[in-house]
């Protein structure tokens, strides 16, 4: 029982969901306050607990004369969990593999104003370049009117200068 013990806690499952399913495997159909004993674990949150193993089908819930009585599923059916799970968790890769772009341009952004705030030399260099691009479009247009407003072209400042802090 150690080995499966082993594979369930590889698989996610809590000690306690460990523990009440053991105690299912080693006393077969018992009621929650049984398994609860058997397992060391408070009733209540054994029944929590069957609830949770009963979704992932591994646990059978029945009633006789107005007693539930639980029982553990042929091992067939662990199995067949794990390669559902196995489905699942190559889906969720796969999904991920697909946000890999997102999350590198995020982090790539996220360097760059970290590089930014910690190396002040980068402001004044992209100061210099704002202030490059300033002088360009007055000697192209021939007048000033556009930069004299202060808000005017502040999505392409650096994000320092635009906010005003530099």
């Amino acid at each position: 029982m150690e080995r499966l013990k082993n594979l369930l806690k590889k698989s996610g499952f809590s000690e306690k969901e460990i523990e009440v399913y053991l105690a299912l495997i080693e006393k077969g159909t018992s009621v929650a306050s049984d398994i609860a004993q058997q397992a060391d674990i408070n009733r209540s949150t054994t029944y929590v607990i069957l609830d949770s193993l009963l979704k992932r089908g591994l646990v059978t819930e029945t009633e006789r004369r107005g007693v539930k009585l639980f029982s553990s599923n042929e091992p067939e059916k662990l199995m067949k969990y794990f390669e559902q799970a196995s489905r699942r968790y190559a889906e969720f890769a796969e999904e991920a593999r697909t946000l890999i772009p997102a999350i590198t341009a995020k982090m790539q952004s996220r360097a760059q104003q970290e590089n930014i705030a910690t190396h002040p030399e980068n402001v004044y260099e992209h100061a210099l370049d704002s202030l490059e691009t300033i002088r360009a479009q007055v000697q192209q247009t021939g007048t000033t009117d556009k930069i004299k407003n202060p808000n005017h072209n502040r999505n392409k400042l650096h994000p320092e200068v635009a906010k005003g802090s530099i």
